[in-house]
């Protein structure tokens, strides 16, 4: 039987080995998850209301020992992991203040006849999610589907396999066995799919794995919505202002050490004014503070494994061999990588791919037509961000931009209040929002 390995990536220190779960652990979990999806589907929303609301307070009451496990675990400073929970803390709070309005029946008149429209439960939901924001991708799916009268189980990165044990536990403050964390080996994840309580799965990672998933709902008819990478275009106009716009894509870059699926992979800036960004993303590059990610005053830790540093230096190796111009190149030992500023054209081969890791790119422009060109010059489309001082131009720019979501004079993040989600290579379907409960919902329709 294998086993999932948590390491620290900063002190490179084994922290836990978890045996995968047998044949016979996955077939009693299983059951349970049939067996408790009858019971808690059956209840009234008050009462899964309640449930969910005394999760909400189990995480507020253990927050600072969650934030240490997420730094232990994929090496953010504590600083990020408080705000991440933070976060999921506001997730709550939209979906318990809003769930009673989204799931009421909704009533259309079509003259001849009258149409009840009602979302109602349909299962089990598989979560296959990541390690760089082990909590926040969790309760982003979790938590809507449970309201609704969905149960959860959960597949979670290796890397962080005691976060997702530690939700579990969270989560049976609320009612036992809505929530399980199945720790599986690869070869599993289809036994899940395929069994007829799961009806709908929900990845957050890789294209790769999105295929993958893809492939295997669809053939067993279950319902996906795929999160994948990104290499978001953040674009500064002529008329923006660049100050302003430099320290927020240096903000989406750094933040968790470059490795966010909606981070400013490509920063487009008027050619005029490159020499003025070099120097405003060197001044602040110098007061980043990259240690231990347990204290305080850190700004910035490790990736979350060695071999993640070594694949993205491996990119900026082909990102430099194919022309591109290093400004500042980072320190790096182990799982540690300096921030990195470097200098590219739009159309470099390496700027379709996702970098995943603080590798600040700055990319020249001169042409607006050409610029959206280079924009959308991708096989992703997930985020991305415009800057201007007038916003009829940012939004008509924006207008143009193949992708899923765009921040308008800000840097791009998820919102527990907005529909969340990309197209192409990026994947398909939406979390958050009203769509983030519609995504594993049966919309039945009832005709008088």
């Amino acid at each position: 039987m294998n086993q999932l390995i948590t390491r620290n990536p900063y002190s490179g220190v084994v922290l836990e080995k978890y045996a995968c779960f047998s044949p016979e652990q996955v077939d009693r979990a299983l059951n349970i998850a049939k067996g408790r999806y009858s019971e808690w589907s059956s209840r009234t929303l008050e009462t899964r209301i309640e449930g969910i609301q005394r999760v909400r307070m189990a995480l507020e009451r253990d927050l600072e020992l969650h934030a240490e496990l997420i730094t232990s675990e994929m090496g953010k400073p504590i600083s990020e992991s408080r705000s991440e929970l933070r976060k999921c803390l506001s997730l709550f709070d939209f979906y318990l203040e809003n769930v009673k309005e989204m799931l009421s029946p909704v009533k259309e008149d079509l003259g001849d006849k009258q149409v009840l429209h009602i979302l109602e439960p349909t299962g089990a939901v598989l979560g296959i999610m990541p390690w760089n924001f082990p909590y926040w991708q969790v309760m982003r799916f979790a938590v809507p589907t449970l309201l609704l009268g969905n149960v959860v189980m959960l597949k979670h990165s290796p890397l962080t396999t005691g976060c997702g044990i530690a939700i579990q536990t969270l989560f049976e403050e609320g009612a036992p066995g809505i929530f399980q964390t199945l720790l599986l080996e690869i070869p599993q994840v289809e036994t899940v799919i395929a069994h007829p309580i799961v009806q709908g799965v929900c990845l957050t990672g890789s294209a790769r794995a999105g295929r993958a998933v893809a492939s295997l709902s669809g053939k067993y008819l279950k319902k996906s919505v795929l999160e994948l990478g990104g290499t978001d275009a953040f674009v500064i106009l002529g008329d923006a202002d660049l100050e302003g716009a430099i320290k927020a894509a240096f903000q989406s870059r750094i933040l968790n050490a470059g490795q966010s699926c909606i981070a400013a992979k490509r920063i487009f800036v008027p050619e005029s004014r490159m020499d003025l960004a070099i120097d405003q993303m060197k001044q602040l590059i110098q007061q980043i503070n990259h240690q231990d990610p347990m204290r305080s005053d850190t700004t910035m830790g490790p990736l979350a494994s060695a071999e993640f540093a070594i694949k993205l230096a491996q990119q900026q190796r082909r990102l430099l061999d194919g022309g591109a111009s290093m400004i500042i190149e980072g320190k790096r030992e182990n799982a540690m990588y300096g921030a990195t500023l470097v200098t590219s054209e739009g159309d470099h081969p390496v700027n379709q791919e996702e970098l995943f890791g603080p590798v600040l790119n700055l990319i020249p422009w001169e042409d607006e037509d050409l610029l959206l060109k280079q924009v959308n010059h991708t096989p992703f489309g997930l985020g991305g961000a415009v800057w201007s001082n007038n916003p009829d131009h940012a939004i008509h720019f924006a207008r143009g931009m193949e992708t899923g979501a765009i921040a308008i004079n800000e840097l791009m993040k998820s919102d527990p209040r907005v529909p969340f989600g990309g197209i192409r290579q990026s994947g398909y379907g939406r979390e958050m929002g009203l769509e983030g409960i519609k995504s594993f919902a049966n919309l039945k329709v009832i005709l008088v």
